[in-house]
């Protein structure tokens, strides 16, 4: 893969990020209905999708609940395709901002989600540290992934994307305790390598 789609998957910018979140929609479509059939939350439940892409998910959410389903990207083309879909709701607020460091008061949502996307978030721990800061007593942090760590194509990527890293349920579930998750649950669909994992705080 060039490195221009590969820079494009990790933040899309200009016409060709358009594209790019389009064909991001379709592609993580499965990832998305195993992980939203692996969550349960409260009809009021208020929300998060980090790294939103094209807001699709946020989309999913807005007919689920009550409650907000707000957005965070530091693509501004994400940011802008998530409010072209969603942003007439009136329920949905995106931030153009770093998951790092984001501009949320503590324990502001119920639930939490990051579809496709922790493979580029750096210093993972910490991250980790920064979403459980925004979660409230009792709620929920959804990681999806197409992949459990041993997919067949994952040293493929490893070795084409600089910065990727791609973590097993083991890993994933010793750095969510340690953010401050009291426990966390994995799952992995059947005859296939999609994988979600829900901590709880």
């Amino acid at each position: 893969m060039a490195a221009e789609k590969i820079d494009q998957c990790m933040r899309p910018h200009g016409e060709e990020g358009v594209e790019t979140i389009k064909r991001m929609n379709e592609n993580h479509k499965e990832i998305s209905e195993f992980a939203f059939g692996c969550i349960e939350f409260a009809g009021d439940a208020r929300i998060l999708d980090i790294c939103c892409g094209g807001g699709v998910n946020i989309e999913k959410f807005l007919k689920l609940t009550s409650g907000d389903v707000d957005g965070l990207d530091y693509s501004e083309v994400s940011v802008a395709e998530t409010v072209k879909r969603n942003g007439s709701s009136g329920r949905c607020r995106v931030y153009h901002e770093d998951v790092c460091d984001m501009p949320i008061d503590d324990e502001s949502y119920d639930l939490v989600t990051a579809f496709e996307t922790i493979y580029f978030w750096p210093e993972i721990r910490k991250t980790f540290k920064e979403v459980s800061r925004i979660v409230r007593p009792g709620g929920q942090f959804m990681i999806g992934q197409g992949t459990d760590g041993n997919h067949p194509d994952d040293e493929k990527w490893l070795a084409t994307v600089e910065g990727m890293r791609v973590y097993t349920a083991g890993e994933l579930e010793e750095y969510l305790l340690d953010a401050g998750f009291a426990s966390v649950k994995s799952y992995v669909k059947e005859n296939d390598y999609i994988m979600v994992v829900i901590a709880q705080k």
